[in-house]
């Protein structure tokens, strides 16, 4: 399982997990006064323009899940991860240099590594490190598969 699919799969069950609270919770506030009209909805009101969004990003991360679950990578190689480059809210993508074709070439992965507490792949964990990686054609990115101890890449 590649890192893209570890990290979908956590966000999927994240966003379930919010819309089926925000659900209970409006459902709860709203216990006393939902059996008339006007209460059953502002109930459904608040439901909807609350919980919409929250699908929205569940049938995202369903989408990015299955694609790269399903995606053949191709160039599979080693390499060391050492540039990174900053996205959104801590989150951080990788540089790597690939050979593509037999030429070197400047990948990204998607910035789906953090430097926060609470995260599904630091970004500290993963620096330096020595990672077997896939290109994406589709979407000119990089895809880290799996990390490598530094004594296999160097065949010691």
């Amino acid at each position: 399982m590649n890192h893209n699919v570890k990290y979908y799969k956590v966000n999927i069950f994240i966003t379930l997990g919010l819309l089926v609270l925000f659900f209970f919770v409006i459902l709860v506030s709203f216990i006393g006064i939902i059996d008339t009209s006007e209460g059953l909805g502002i109930c459904i009101t608040m439901n909807v323009v609350i919980n919409i969004p929250i699908l929205i990003m569940v049938m995202y991360y369903i989408y990015r899940y299955c694609y790269y679950k399903k995606i053949e990578l191709k160039y599979i190689q080693e390499v060391k991860l050492e540039k990174t480059f900053p996205f959104f809210n801590h989150m951080s993508g990788f540089i790597v240099s690939m050979n593509i074709n037999g030429t070197m070439k400047k990948v990204e992965t998607k910035a789906i590594y953090s430097s926060s507490m609470f995260t599904i792949l630091s970004l500290d964990e993963f620096i330096g490190e020595v990672v077997e990686v896939g290109y994406d054609e589709a979407n000119d990115v990089c895809v880290i598969i799996r990390k490598i101890s530094n004594n296999d890449f160097y065949g010691e």
